[in-house]
């Protein structure tokens, strides 16, 4: 079973003499995955607007998830239901309001791309509901990391699975990332971002996956963010650096 959701494209790809130009991904950005179990990622969360799941998230405390700052600027976040506790958003769903939403203030489409959604009431820790730890210290190419998600299974595809998939990837040296974005219009690698992938391409986040995890040992060390396309050869996903984000999660909510 799928269900239908809005993909919205603020640049799309060109072709000739120009420099390509990044698909920003709103909605998000599993491909090349494998079906998860909520067991195994039970700080993942879907973060729905009238039904529909939009962006995925993390558990951080029994009221705080972690996500994307454009799953949620210029969003009334009141819209928004986060749903916990299940791999399947069409079954068992524990669903909670929210009361506030906090985006970083430095946020500017590509940097800082981090948001805080603090819960009206705390939820219920089980085996399918955990908060996850997060990273103090960013992880290092060659790292292999997880990352995982409700978002489309295929590029150009506009609808996402209800089951969650997981995909593992390795992490990508900063100064090598931003070489492989050197020549894509609007794009820029900072120390507020890490990279990830394979080199050969076909493993990557896509539309539906922004704002979930990048994991690594069970330890939460990045945010799905953005990039060009969705498992393109040479052009790894982004993710917001979580380490780099630290200090600002820890002074909005003392974790």
């Amino acid at each position: 079973m799928f269900r239908q959701i809005l993909l919205l494209f603020f640049a799309a790809l060109v072709s000739g003499g120009s420099p390509p130009r990044l698909r920003f991904r709103p909605d998000g950005r599993i491909i090349g995955g494998d079906v998860a179990t909520i067991e195994d990622n039970p700080w993942q969360v879907s973060l729905e607007a009238f039904g529909i799941h939009n962006c995925g998230g993390s558990i951080i405390s029994p009221n705080t998830i972690l996500t994307a700052a454009h799953c949620i600027d210029g969003v009334i976040s009141l819209f928004y239901e986060v749903v916990s506790g299940t791999a399947d958003l069409l079954q068992n769903t524990t669903r909670s309001k929210v009361k506030e939403a906090i985006v970083h203030e430095n946020y500017d489409n590509l940097s800082h791309d981090v948001a805080l959604i603090i819960l009206a009431e705390n939820l219920t820790f089980s085996d399918t509901t955990q908060a996850i730890p997060l990273g103090d210290e960013e992880p290092v190419a060659g790292d292999k990391v997880s990352v995982s998600g409700w978002g489309i299974l295929n590029d150009g595809d506009i609808i996402t699975p209800n089951i969650l998939h997981s995909v593992n990837v390795t992490i990508v040296g900063r100064e090598e990332c931003a070489t492989d974005y050197a020549n894509v219009e609007g794009a820029h690698i900072d120390d507020t971002m890490v990279c990830a992938g394979v080199p050969e391409g076909g493993k990557d986040a896509c539309s539906g996956d922004s704002g979930g995890p990048l994991t690594k040992n069970g330890i939460l060390v990045g945010i799905v963010s953005w990039g060009l396309g969705c498992a393109l050869p040479g052009y790894p996903g982004v993710y917001t650096n979580v380490a780099s984000v630290r200090e600002w999660i820890r002074n909005n909510t003392g974790i």
